[in-house]
């Protein structure tokens, strides 16, 4: 038989084909291995040059794939048919070019039974593939065609005989001569991975078809999809389940912490070792989550998403985390087993992997119930020897292979910005209500009466309140104390206090400092008022802040208002009229005309450091119309008008209430806004609060109620005089460098805050995102938050600008919690009004997470300790003592499920502990 192919000559046969090609030439030479033609002929199929076919007609059939016929000139078919030659022409799928030979030859009765044939199918996919693969690299063949022939027919004979297990053994000779081409080129051995991806659509026969016959299955299986599959989907879960028994399933876990792989456990007795997602879920801070839960290795690509990072030619690496923990890595992205087209290529692919590849690896991926012939046949090959390659078990895949791929630490410029994956099932460690409920449950169990018991609905004007501080650092809070008849003096405790009588209404509060992890009570017995210097205040910005210093405050003088309206002169005798927000820290002016924040004032800066403005990014084509001048920085965008503004005087803290609209260039109204700017006595963070209500008119671009625009948005713009300022982003509890993951200098994706730090550290802004993970970043100087779509048409976010935070971390956390959540009225002061239990001596780390620990045989004290999830924030090593108000007996780490990996020092009330840079520390203290 004969099979044409598009090309002058076997060597110079192209891969790059479309899928009808590639699937028509596949198909016609492999149904030419038909057992029953080949014992009708008793010689191997060959290959013509479709651009010169033989003239001289054939007394074999000539397999005509379509895509070859435009190669061949018309009066040749008339010189083949009148010689009454056999042409099989129009047919793409194999099943149909064997069956029009078999029925032209009368051989639909050929006695062979399918597995028969598709194993014979098997050899001559095989055949094909090896043979483009020796012949493209080095243009030649050593195919013992002789052999392999003798063996085939010999095969057929046995069969006829009904000798079926010699038959068996002339096909495994049979391939042993075709692989017997390859390795005299190519000796190593090549791996083959079959990824499987489960869904709950799955059902429970194509799911054990799929079993049939493969030596090993590797199953993308979700935790979720686990947890519901026995009631969803008893069938297909019992399948599931007898295969994992029986060792042909491997699974694939999509759970990164113990709670999630526990499920694996419970439902199938299994602890998965490799994690893979899907989907784009990955990023730099999960090979030590991995590592802490068990895992040994990672699928680093999603085949879903076709998510994937440049592999430098390497099929596994060390992928090396954001805190230095190595794990070995599969990142050869999977071919489509659907697909004609990656396998008519799979011989080019496999011999770039063998002469680039420290690990020679091809990966497959496939649906089941998704046919894949081609598969089929490397799967029945594999059955009889490794000719291409060895199919292998995920785990043995991981464990066994050479790690000479080498360590990259890949930076987040090379994730996907996901809405959600990337903090995905990270919510046992990362979760700021879970960690404030868990240190505030520790608090109270371990206080054993230190401080009042249950709180009291009593009057809060005669009661004391008792403050809660569930993090790990000290913390100021601002309570109202109204009800008090009077105000407490100041103290250690009380560091400010102040009333204020605005329209007949009076207003105190005072400012209380907490303890970490600890609690402080207060009431109007606190202590004794500090005995401080008194100075005259003076009407200028340095003396403000003098006046209020701790060390030369006077409680005698009234203090100045924290904001009041000014004229500003800005030269040729116009004035600006602004609305100053000023404190100890800084001073801001807040434009009247505009409602934009038009400068931020340091004591220790003679420039303008911050300005701030509400503005609707418009769509490319509307910008691209705008009048303005290339260097006007408005140009693109609204620009705002206030309708009115009111100042709201407080005895700690002031409010500027502003109302205003957006206009475009001609003066029509995009959106309405309202702002709240709130300014605080002792604060470092200027706070707003803002609404949007999005008009009718707006452009089209920005109404998206799913989708997400990097082009048209509602944002707060950003701009800042200091060029040297480095960009660092608050992500997962850790402040990370931004030029280490945004896209073309553009986008950023930093849902904490956006950190500007000089290179000393010692000065910085520090942007507060509330829920808007997303920002474009412009130049050295410029950035837009884009303001996250919550409805239609209305926008609420709370945002903060931090002045020269030195840690952004604590003082993120500090900002998405209020106050009055820890504030309760008690009974009466205690003997000591305030205390910490648990004090972390370095400020770049935090507790993220307390736990009790149980009662055990050797420990029978309860509680008998605590477990503590520590997390270091900035990116440093640190080398520090975590104090505890009752002496430790002993303190190790421990994995996610509480195995013990390394022990700590203990000395008096503290434990001795060392941690790297952005490194999890779950740690056990026994008292």
């Amino acid at each position: 038989m004969i099979i044409l192919y598009p090309a002058y000559s076997f060597e110079t046969l192209s891969t790059d084909r479309t899928e009808t090609e590639a699937a028509q030439l596949l198909a016609s030479w492999a149904a030419a291995f038909h057992p029953a033609l080949l014992e009708k002929y008793n010689e191997l199929p060959r290959w013509e040059s479709a651009s010169v076919p033989p003239y001289e007609v054939s007394p074999f059939p000539v397999i005509i794939p379509p895509s070859c016929e435009s190669y061949l000139e018309p009066n040749w078919f008339d010189h083949q048919q009148a010689g009454n030659a056999v042409h099989i022409r129009q047919l793409s799928e194999r099943h149909a070019v064997a069956d029009a030979l078999l029925e032209h030859h009368g051989l639909t009765a050929h006695g062979f039974d399918d597995e028969f044939v598709a194993d014979f199918y098997a050899l001559g996919t095989t055949y094909f593939l090896v043979d483009i693969l020796v012949r493209k690299l080095h243009y030649a063949s050593l195919m013992d065609d002789a052999q392999l022939s003798s063996q085939m027919f010999d095969a057929i004979k046995s069969y006829r005989q009904n000798n079926r297990d010699d038959a068996v053994d002339h096909l495994r000779q049979a391939f042993e001569a075709v692989c017997t081409s390859k390795e005299y080129y190519y000796p190593a051995t090549t791996y083959f991975l079959d990824l499987t991806l489960l869904t709950a659509k799955t059902s429970a026969e194509t799911f054990r078809q799929l079993l049939k016959g493969r030596k090993y299955v590797n199953v993308f299986l979700s935790a979720d999809l686990l947890q519901h599959l026995p009631n969803e989907s008893p069938e297909l879960f019992a399948v599931l389940k007898s295969g994992v028994a029986d060792g042909k399933v491997q699974v694939i876990a999509d759970a990164r912490l113990a709670a999630g792989r526990n499920i694996y456990r419970e439902k199938l007795g299994i602890e998965p070792t490799v994690f893979g997602s899907q989907t784009a879920a990955l990023n730099p801070f999960l090979p030590q989550l991995l590592k802490l839960t068990g895992y040994k290795g990672v699928i680093h690509f999603a085949p879903l998403d076709g998510w994937k990072i440049s592999s430098n030619g390497q099929s596994k690496m060390i992928w090396q985390g954001d805190d230095g923990t190595k794990m070995d890595a599969l990142v050869r992205y999977p071919l489509d087993s659907a697909t004609a087209v990656d396998f008519f290529t799979l011989a080019e692919q496999l011999g770039d992997s063998i002469n680039s590849d420290h690990c020679p690896t091809a990966v497959f991926a496939q649906f089941p119930g998704a046919k894949s012939e081609w598969l089929d046949d490397l799967y029945r090959m594999n059955l009889y020897v490794s000719a291409l390659g060895d199919f292998t078990p995920i785990e043995k895949y991981i464990e066994n292979t050479p790690q000479c791929g080498g360590v990259r630490k890949i930076g987040l410029e090379e994730y996907p910005f996901p809405d959600r994956g990337i903090t995905a099932g990270l919510n046992d460690v990362d979760d700021v209500q879970q960690m404030i409920q868990s240190a505030t449950n520790i608090i109270h169990i371990f206080s054993r009466g230190t401080i009042p018991p249950s709180p009291t609905t009593g009057s809060r004007q005669t009661t004391p309140c008792l403050l809660i501080n569930p993090f790990s650092f000290p913390r100021k809070m601002y309570v109202n104390v109204s009800q008090w008849k009077t105000l407490p003096p100041e103290s250690d405790i009380i560091e400010l206090t102040n009333e204020i009588t605005v329209d007949g209404k009076t207003e105190k509060e005072i400012l209380v400092n907490v303890p970490p992890a600890g609690y402080a009570v207060v009431g109007v017995e606190n202590g004794e008022r500090k005995v401080e210097n008194e100075e005259k205040a003076k009407p200028t910005f340095i003396s403000r802040l003098r006046h209020f210093l701790p060390y030369s405050s006077s409680p005698a003088l009234p203090p100045p208002p924290l904001i009041y309206k000014q004229e500003d002169d800005i030269g040729k005798n116009v004035k600006r009229t602004v609305y100053v927000l000023a404190n100890e820290f800084f001073e801001a002016k807040i434009d009247a005309a505009t409602g934009m924040l038009r400068s931020l004032f340091t004591p220790d800066s003679r420039f303008n450091r911050l300005s701030q403005q509400v503005a609707f990014r418009f769509p490319k084509e509307i910008r691209k119309e705008d009048s303005r001048s290339e260097t006007d920085p408005n140009r693109g965008y609204t620009v705002s008008a206030v309708d009115k503004i009111d100042i709201e005087h407080g005895a700690l803290s002031s409010k500027v209430h502003i109302n205003a609209h957006l206009v475009d260039t001609s003066g029509q109204t995009v959106a309405n806004f309202t702002e709240i700017i709130t300014v605080r006595r002792r604060g470092r963070i200027l706070e707003f609060e803002l609404t949007v209500n999005e008009r009718e008119t707006v452009p089209p671009a920005s109404s998206q109620d799913s989708a997400f625009s990097w082009d048209s948005y509602f944002a707060l713009r950003y701009a800042w005089n200091d060029t040297t300022l480095n960009m660092r982003g608050g992500l997962m509890n850790g402040v990370h460098g931004v030029d280490g993951y945004h896209n073309a200098g553009s986008k950023v994706y930093a849902p904490k805050f956006v950190d500007l730090r000089s290179e000393t550290g010692k000065r910085g802004l520090t942007l507060f995102a509330g829920d808007c993970p997303f920002h474009r970043r412009f130049g050295d100087r410029q950035l837009d938050t884009i303001l996250n779509i919550s409805g239609k048409t209305r926008r609420n976010s709370r945002f903060g600008i931090g002045v020269d935070i030195r840690y952004p971390v604590p003082a993120s956390l500090e900002f998405l919690t209020a106050e009055e959540t820890f504030v309760f009225p008690v009974e009466k002061i205690p003997a000591n009004p305030s205390a910490w239990f648990f004090l972390i001596e370095a400020k770049n780390v935090i507790a993220l997470k307390w736990e009790i620990l149980k009662e055990t045989r050797t420990m029978p004290v309860s509680p008998a300790g605590i477990r503590v999830f520590l997390l270091e924030t900035d990116g440093k090593r640190a080398h520090f003592a975590f104090h505890s108000f009752r002496e430790p007996k002993r303190a190790a780490a421990t994995d996610f499920y509480g195995e013990e990996l390394k022990e700590f020092k203990t000395g008096g009330d503290c434990v001795l502990l060392d941690m790297h840079g952005h490194e999890l520390l779950p740690l056990n203290i026994w008292f």
